[in-house]
């Protein structure tokens, strides 16, 4: 299990694999494993998002892109070990 943030982490167990995405669309970017534990050891990854939204009276695409997967957590300092919070 690698868990990076709160709604954001990845079990593999038994051969079926249950992933959560936190504001990160699985379906439009492909989300796997090796993207979770490179997250975890310090590297930042990329998210594109894609949809409709309604601008006044007009429906308008939209494309947005940003951080996706990320261990960083700004409500605890993470200790040396990597594991444990303060």
């Amino acid at each position: 299990m690698i868990a990076l943030c709160a709604k954001c982490y990845c079990v593999d167990g038994e051969g079926v694999i249950k992933m959560s995405t936190k504001d990160m669309s699985k379906r439009q970017n492909d989300v796997t494993w090796q993207r979770f534990k490179a997250a975890f050891n310090g590297s930042t990854d990329r998210a594109e998002n894609k949809g409709f939204r309604m601008r006044g009276c007009r429906m308008a695409t939209y494309e947005l892109h940003k951080l996706g997967l990320s261990a960083y957590y700004d409500k605890r300092w993470v200790l040396a070990d990597g594991i444990h919070t303060m």
